[in-house]
């Protein structure tokens, strides 16, 4: 890469000492030829750092060479302050023949070119060594142009001798691949072909550099690569190594997830379980049912019904078994998702639970009984056992209203947002004054909760929430 670099300053630094060449030739000319600026000719040396500041400046333009620029301000600048003390400070101007060396100086450190530094310390050197001659010494813009001349066909040569053979440079051996691709900034020979190589197998893609040797290769797939150029039947290599990140393991596998999908190579699943029905055992307050299948091995199984999901994984040999519950007897349809642990197949069938017609003829049996039981009774004391509240039938008992609102406000003070189910509820008493409350809601996210809260009530005013919790 350096020698690129050099390769160009030397080409410009011929151009530069061409220009002062120019400045020179240009002022005298004009200096002996137009009388009208005849008188000018005491600030032969300002007149001619100017021009070349301004010919400098406008290479710098034309050409977006910021270099060109720096050192075509500070002359100009140079050339005007001497201009203003030529007069009153004549004393001063014994150094305007090194401040064009100092310009110089002060361009090499700032944009840190060596070559401007050697030019610089090269043109001091004369002014100070002239000093000493018994001659008269040669003009020392003319000098300074040689040694802008003499530089810059040195460095041009040495860096066209050194760019006659291939170079190849990297910035890391080792990139990492982002969702798609992984960018490599490469430097090379100027206007070279750059070929990829993988399993010492060439890619059909190839890059070129430009003028200054710089390009970037992508890498579209982990591997270990090599780059190799070439110049005058000689090789220059680089080894790569190109790791995939997460993001890019995602993405890939998502490819290929929605391909099968296409191709219809779904994952394996089958529903063992038939004829699914709602069970409830006498001491539990859901309905039930198994639900048993077969697919992969140790993969993720997912059942879901609205917002209600669940989420188990099957067991060495592939199988799974699901308890699903719920608080109705409802004939429903729910959805069994499957997808292998690379996430690049998957499967999903739908379930449906029919009623238990039998329990629920049994539960509607126990209603009745009930009914006739509560109508033949002349008491106002309440059973102490399970009371169930139909929707908005709240009379059954004296303060299941209170209670339900009780419960309803306590959820939504601890979960804004929270959508009671207002009908799906059931009391239960533990004791004197003492009640568990069952049902559900859709929280702040709208997934289905189902709750169980803790009450105290003393039949009169107050009902106090000591604890709810979620059953989930």
């Amino acid at each position: 890469m350096i020698w690129v670099h050099y390769f160009y300053e030397g080409q410009a630094l011929i151009i530069w000492g061409a220009l002062l060449l120019v400045s020179i030739c240009v002022t005298k000319f004009l200096l002996k030829v137009v009388t009208k600026i005849v008188s000018l000719r005491p600030y032969t040396n300002e007149l001619i750092i100017g021009l070349f500041g301004i010919l400098l400046l406008m290479r710098g333009y034309l050409f977006s060479a910021g270099l060109a620029s720096l050192v075509g301000l500070l002359s100009i600048v140079v050339g005007i302050i001497l201009a203003l003390l030529r007069k009153k400070h004549y004393r001063l101007l014994k150094w305007e023949n090194w401040i064009i060396g100092v310009v110089f100086l002060l361009a090499g450190l700032c944009f840190r070119a060596v070559d401007l530094l050697l030019v610089g310390i090269l043109y001091i050197g004369f002014i100070f060594f002239g000093k000493f001659l018994k001659k008269k010494a040669v003009n020392n813009f003319i000098v300074l142009s040689g040694i802008l001349i003499f530089v810059g066909i040195g460095l041009w040569s040495v860096s066209y001798i050194q760019l006659r053979s291939p170079f190849l440079e990297i910035n890391r051996n080792i990139v990492t691949l982002d969702e798609k691709e992984a960018k490599l900034k490469i430097s090379a020979n100027p206007d070279s072909k750059v070929e990829v190589w993988k399993h010492h197998k060439k890619l059909s893609r190839e890059y070129t550099t430009d003028k200054y040797g710089m390009t970037k290769v992508r890498f579209y797939s982990p591997g270990d690569y090599e780059l190799k150029t070439s110049k005058n039947d000689h090789i220059a290599k680089k080894k790569v190594y190109v790791k995939a990140s997460k993001k890019y393991l995602r993405h890939k596998a998502h490819e290929e997830l929605l391909k099968n999908n296409k191709n219809g190579v779904k994952e394996k699943l089958l529903i063992t379980s038939k004829d699914l029905t709602w069970n409830k055992e006498q001491n539990d307050r859901e309905y039930s049912v198994n639900i048993e299948g077969i697919t992969d091995p140790n993969i993720p199984v997912t059942i879901s019904e609205e917002y209600d999901e669940k989420k188990i994984h099957s067991d060495e040999k592939g199988s799974f078994k699901i308890k699903w519950e719920s608080y109705s007897n409802d004939a429903c349809e729910i959805t069994i998702h499957v997808i292998n642990n690379k996430k690049t197949k998957e499967n999903s069938k739908k379930v449906k639970i029919k009623v238990n017609e039998e329990l629920k003829k049994q539960e509607e049996q126990e209603k009745q009984k009930q009914k006739e039981e509560k109508s033949n009774s002349t008491s106002n004391d309440r059973p102490a056992d399970l009371l169930i509240n139909e929707h908005n039938d709240d009379n059954k008992y004296k303060n299941s209203s209170a209670l339900k609102v009780a419960v309803e406000d306590y959820i939504m003070d601890h979960h804004p947002g929270a959508e009671v189910d207002p009908f799906n509820y059931e009391i239960k008493k533990v004791s004197d004054g003492m009640y568990e409350i069952y049902g559900s809601y859709d929280n702040e996210n709208g997934i289905k909760q189902h709750y169980v809260a803790l009450a105290m009530d003393d039949g009169t005013s107050k009902v106090e929430i000591l604890q709810l919790a979620n059953q989930n």
